[in-house]
């Protein structure tokens, strides 16, 4: 569940949701399992059967359209544009709106997590050409000299190995 802190993840667990989350993006996309977890605070209210666990973008829509009167009736105000972006599998859409909801209906807020830059392994990381092919014109002439100062030291380098 890549993105989603460890606090959503546990509070999600002990919803005990129908159907397991492996990728947040796809499985939140078609409304169902936000329904589910919008029931288990509103039980009366909102009724899971009437909602699809489809895919196709028809069962998304009606699904979406359900929720959105829902929440239009009992106040919680939600951007159609966050709905729609879920719904789109947009990048993060899904990771964000989860943890809203987790925030209003738990009344607890989530500590602000920094992104940590991940660290490539070394056959990832890019070529002097590449940066060169998708810098701007006006950055080109540092990367050369900065590509060459790095060639000179891997040389230097690989010269007192020998």
């Amino acid at each position: 569940m890549a993105g989603l802190q460890r606090e959503v993840v546990r509070w999600l667990q002990s919803l005990d949701l129908s159907y397991p989350l492996h990728n947040p993006r796809r499985d939140f996309a078609n409304g169902f399992l936000i329904a589910e977890i919008f029931s288990r605070y509103y039980m009366h209210d909102l009724d899971v059967n009437l909602f699809y666990t489809g895919h196709s973008t028809e069962h998304k829509t009606k699904n979406w359209e359900q929720l959105a009167k829902f929440f239009k009736k009992h106040g919680i105000r939600i951007p159609s544009e966050a709905m729609d972006a879920v719904m789109q599998t947009a990048d993060d859409a899904a990771v964000q709106f989860v943890q809203n909801i987790y925030t209003l209906l738990t009344g607890r807020r989530l500590q602000a997590s920094e992104k940590v830059e991940e660290q490539l392994p070394h056959y990832r990381i890019p070529t002097a050409t590449f940066l060169l092919r998708i810098a701007p014109p006006s950055a080109k002439p540092d990367l050369v000299v900065d590509a060459q100062h790095a060639y000179a030291q891997q040389r230097k380098l690989t010269n007192r190995l020998r």
